[in-house]
């Protein structure tokens, strides 16, 4: 066997054990931060705010978009917003729907 290779192979069990802490760490913590879940009326008014906030922006970003086609710059920069605004608007929805009920399930266990 090489010299180095023991040491080596040390090395290495060290940090996949490492990884292997950090990973449990970080689910758990995640698991804890999980939000309570939210009352049939604020989860109505959320969902309100956030129809609303999305079909100004589609309407916003449709005439911006209508506009950038209809030029002849190669400007990236509408198109590149439009994506970030389908984005967060996406991000909204998913945490309205997966922000409920998720503590039940959790104290069941």
């Amino acid at each position: 066997m090489r010299p180095g290779w023991s040491t080596l192979t040390a090395a290495a069990a060290e940090i996949r054990w490492v990884t292997v802490l950090t990973v449990t760490d970080a689910a758990a913590r995640i698991e804890r931060v999980r939000p309570d879940p939210w009352p049939d009326s604020k989860l109505l008014t959320a969902l309100t705010v956030t129809a609303f906030s999305a079909v100004s922006l589609a309407t916003v970003l449709g005439f911006s978009l209508s506009e950038w086609w209809a030029d002849t710059s190669n400007d990236v920069l509408p198109a590149a917003a439009g994506a970030l605004v389908v984005g967060l608007a996406l991000f909204a929805l998913s945490f309205l729907v997966f922000a409920s009920g998720r503590r039940g399930r959790a104290e069941e266990r």
